[in-house]
């Protein structure tokens, strides 16, 4: 502010020695305020907008997209930063993608039937639970970096 006082009366001084001085402008008096830009709210597009998980279709669309992440990046914390998608959420439901990424005919697994994601993945370690082989696929699955190398998590009951 002070470089701009010591301008303005610099130029005062030349234009007050100069012989064509017109008081045509008053407004050259004082400085034309600078505009600033507005800040817009940054909108992702498809990818940017993050949509709650309520279906085994949503987990395992985010499962997906986090395990393709993966693969380059050799993090599964760092993968779920990119997709804004917290790791223990990915825990949490990490079976329910597994057992559809797995799911053949012949394996009957359980049935979403509009419970909570918690439930329907206790539902599924329970049905895992009881089939060793199939269990034993997805262990395997997981060493050859087919499936994320997340160890299950369950939340306690109130």
């Amino acid at each position: 502010t002070n470089r701009r006082m010591q301008k303005e009366a610099s130029s005062e001084s030349e234009s007050a020695d100069s012989s064509t001085f017109s008081d045509t402008s008053d407004s050259s008096d004082k400085p034309p305020k600078r505009k600033h830009k507005r800040k817009h709210k940054v909108r992702g597009g498809k990818d940017g907008y993050i949509r709650r998980v309520q279906t085994p279709d949503d987990v395992l669309c985010h499962y997906k997209a986090i395990l393709k992440t993966f693969l380059r990046t050799r993090s599964v914390s760092h993968s779920c930063k990119q997709h804004s998608v917290d790791r223990n959420t990915i825990a949490l439901t990490a079976i329910i993608a597994e057992l559809q990424i797995i799911a053949t005919p012949e394996l009957h697994i359980p049935e979403f039937q509009g419970e909570t994601l918690q439930k329907y993945a206790k539902k599924c370690k329970d049905y895992l639970d009881t089939k060793p082989e199939v269990m034993s696929k997805i262990t395997e699955m997981k060493h050859n970096r087919e499936l994320l190398p997340i160890k299950y998590k369950f939340r306690k009951e109130k």
